[in-house]
This record gives C-alpha cells, sequence and structure tokens, in this order.
C-alpha cells in the first residue's frame, strides 16, 4: 500500500474532533506531501548511493518500509510545526491562569528528533544491507556468456549474445556460428554449428546427440558476419554436463556440481535468495584448476590435460582448488566495496572479503602442494614403466 498523506493522517490521529483545543486539522494536504518528498530525499540521498535502490515516488517504496517511512514523514512534520510554533509563541491568559497556545512545540521538538534519529539510523543501516548484498550477487556487466548443454544429447538452447562493454547485440543482420574447442591452441573444433536467431536479441543452438561426445567445460566462439565481413567474434563458454548412460561416461567437473559443492543455490542462501557465483566465473574456475595442474612443475607433457579430460579419480582435488578460485574472485569484489561495519550489523562485506580470500588462498596452495608432490609421482612412475592410475595409462 503507498505511502499518502490520508494515510499519514491518520497515524498522527490529526481530525478536527480528536483536536478539541485547535478544533481543526493541524497539517495541511500540502504540507504531509511536502514531507513525504523530503523523506523520499533523505532515502535517496543516503549512502550508499545506489541507482536500483532509489525511489522515485511514494508509490515505489515497499510496503515493508512503511513503518519507518512514516516515522520520518512523521518526524519531519513535527520538525516543522516546532519551529513555526517557537516563532510564534506568545503567552496569554485564560480564566486568570497564564499559557502559552504554542507551548506543544518543546515536545514537537524532542518526538521529532527522536523519530528522525530512528528513521535516518534505519535508512543508513538498511540501505547498506541492500548494497551488500547486491554487491554479492550483482551480476557482471560484460563477461563471457555461458551456454550449458548434456552429454550425447539432442536439445535447443536460446541465448543472447553481448559486445565487450556488456550491451546486448542486435543478431538481426548476421549469420551466426558457434565454434567450440577443448582448449584454446586446438587445431581443430569439437564442434561447429550454423545458429539460428530466435529473435532480434537471441539465437539458438541446436544440438544431436552426438555432436558433444565428452563432458566437461571448454572454449567456444560466436561468430557474427554480415555481407561476408566478421563483425563480431565473441568468446564464451561451453558447459557439457555428464550422462551416467552415455557411452563415455565419467566423472568431471561441470557448472553444475561445483554449484552442488559449494551449496551455491537460491533456496539455500538465506540471506542473498539468490546464487553467489556466476555461472561463467564457475567455467573459468573449473578450467584454472587444470591449467594450474598443467603449469605445476614438474612439466611433463603426458600428464597434460583438459576439463574434458582431467583424471577422475583427482575430482575431489579439482572441486576443492575450483572453490578457491571462486572464492578468491568474489572477495577481489566485495573488497573493492567494502566499508566498515555499524554497530549490530550482522552483513559485514570487508569481513566476508577477507575470510573468502583467505579460505580460497588455503584451497589453492594444497592443490598446488598436492599437483607437485603427484606429479612427480607419476614422472617417477613413469620413468619405472608403471602406474596404478588407470586414467594415466
Amino acid at each position: 500500500m503507498a505511502i499518502t498523506a490520508a494515510i499519514i493522517r491518520t497515524k498522527l490521529l490529526d481530525t478536527a474532533s480528536k483536536n478539541t483545543f485547535l478544533g481543526e486539522e493541524e497539517f495541511s494536504t500540502p504540507e504531509i506531501t511536502t514531507a513525504i518528498t523530503e523523506a523520499l530525499s533523505y532515502w535517496n540521498a543516503t549512502q550508499p548511493l545506489v541507482a536500483d535502490l532509489e525511489y522515485a515516488s511514494a508509490d515505489a517504496i515497499p510496503s515493508a518500509y512503511d513503518e519507518p517511512f512514516s516515522k520520518g514523514i512523521i518526524a519531519i512534520l513535527l520538525q516543522d510545526k516546532s519551529r513555526l510554533l517557537i516563532r510564534n509563541r506568545q503567552p496569554v491568559a485564560v480564566e486568570g491562569v497564564g499559557i502559552d497556545i504554542n507551548a506543544r512545540a518543546d515536545a514537537y521538538v524532542q518526538l521529532a528528533a527522536s523519530l528522525m534519529a530512528e528513521f535516518t539510523q534505519w535508512i543508513l543501516s538498511t540501505k547498506r544491507h541492500l548494497a551488500s548484498i547486491q554487491i554479492i550477487t550483482a551480476s557482471p556487466t560484460s563477461g563471457k556468456s555461458v551456454i550449458s548443454l548434456r552429454q550425447q544429447t539432442a536439445e535447443t538452447n536460446t541465448f543472447s549474445v553481448a559486445d565487450d562493454s556488456g550491451n546486448t547485440i542486435t543478431v538481426t543482420p548476421y549469420t551466426a556460428t558457434l565454434y567450440v574447442k577443448e582448449y584454446a591452441s586446438a587445431d581443430s573444433a569439437l564442434m561447429t554449428k550454423t545458429l539460428t536467431k530466435a529473435s532480434a536479441t537471441t539465437l539458438t543452438l541446436s544440438t544431436d546427440d552426438d555432436d558433444m561426445n565428452h563432458a566437461g567445460t571448454v572454449f567456444g566462439e560466436v561468430v557474427l558476419v554480415e555481407s561476408g565481413v566478421t563483425k563480431y567474434r565473441i568468446p564464451v563458454y561451453i558447459n557439457v554436463e555428464p550422462a551416467l548412460s552415455s557411452t563415455n561416461s565419467r566423472e568431471t567437473l561441470a557448472i553444475g556440481r561445483l554449484r552442488d559443492v559449494l551449496h551455491d543455490r537460491a533456496g539455500e542462501n538465506y540471506i542473498l535468495a539468490t546464487t553467489e557465483f556466476q555461472d561463467a566465473d564457475m567455467a573459468k574456475a573449473i578450467i584454472n584448476v587444470v591449467d594450474l595442474w598443467n603449469s605445476a612443475p614438474p612439466a611433463v607433457g603426458r600428464f597434460a590435460y583438459t576439463p574434458m579430460t582431467f583424471p577422475e579419480e583427482y575430482i575431489g582435488q579439482w572441486e576443492d582448488a575450483a572453490s578457491g578460485y571462486l572464492l578468491k574472485e568474489v572477495a577481489n569484489k566485495l573488497m573493492r566495496n567494502a566499508y566498515s561495519p555499524l554497530q549490530g550489523e550482522t552483513l559485514d562485506i570487508s569481513r566476508k572479503a577477507t575470510e573468502y580470500m583467505q579460505l580460497g588462498d588455503m584451497k589453492i596452495k594444497e592443490f598446488t602442494a598436492w599437483a607437485r608432490d603427484i606429479k612427480y609421482s607419476l614422472n617417477m612412475a613413469s620413468a619405472w614403466g608403471y602406474s596404478n592410475n588407470s586414467s594415466f595409462g
């Protein structure tokens, strides 16, 4: 329910019948309307200034905020009225007793100060809380799209693509092709598909059940061509979820499994009420761990892998290290937007950033040490001609 002058008047009990001394309403409708506008200004002008948290009118105020906003509006009315009363304070005699008909000004000043302090403190803590959640869950304005598929499954996937500034591209003038590679420098593509246009801003990928025979997170690129001239080359991630019934079934780390490991579901994130980690960040973290393995000493080409071939025996370590990369990714975002918490605040993004960074560093360091030890062991085993790990041959 929108806050109106009538609602505020009812809360003030400001009617002629109840104002026996005045015999009329104390606050005019224009005065109340002005106070509503001023209360909105207090909200919009208070740090942090976040465009998505600004309210253009009383109609936009969430109903859950009606009570604190009403207190702020009443505080503004009492402040304004007390100034008028004080300026016009004049003792008079009634039935031989000296009284000040404007003596209520003192009470108005005290009550207005109390209500205004409560209102401004509520604004500050509420906006900081909302901004903190927005910071944690904000989607990047630009970045790679993720196209999710299922291993050896015929399906249709509709998606949009954006330019480097994050602006959605109108695809109408272009012919569109998707190229998929297991790793960026691969000589041949895993899949090349012509995309159809679902709308002016969306493309459709239709896959057959033999297009993606292996699960994993790999690289893709959408190429937009107009009149024979390539206008856009847009990098994307291709996330292929594993299928147990497929002919090449094996355990691998894809976005769905990593989100399960992190328990990053809207229903489990009671404060955020949404997911915390973006699909693109998850895809990058999955690939980063494989890159870290490949670059860890000793450099042995035989034990270099991609997300589609990384040994399933080590998926637990893969999960931990990918989680570490994600925690550090979010920690960097939080640190850029950190501020000192108010007394009693339960959501401290500065502390959360520090904890995420420390935990992320720990997980990655553990993986690095483990990868080094395992690769030395495998290298020695290879030199002696034996290995007890089926994935290494």
